[in-house]
């Protein structure tokens, strides 16, 4: 049985629906990313911010997660 691509993913046991408010994309396959700036943390460095917009043209990967 084929899945519905717009269906919400299936909320896991013990877990509140209202904490999974992010798991609702804005953003379909193929659409332009929206324009964004995050700080500069480079190392020890940290200074600044960079926007997606200044890496058009360069490849650039963009990594969404939790590194604690």
């Amino acid at each position: 049985m084929p899945t519905d691509p717009d269906a919400p993913p299936p909320i896991p046991p013990g877990i509140d629906a209202a904490h999974l408010h992010f798991t609702r994309s804005r953003v379909q396959v193929g659409d332009v990313a929206p324009d964004f700036e995050l700080p500069v943390v480079d190392g020890a460095a940290v200074g600044g911010t960079v926007a997606l917009s200044s890496l058009r043209g360069r490849p650039t990967v963009l990594v969404f997660g939790s590194f604690t």
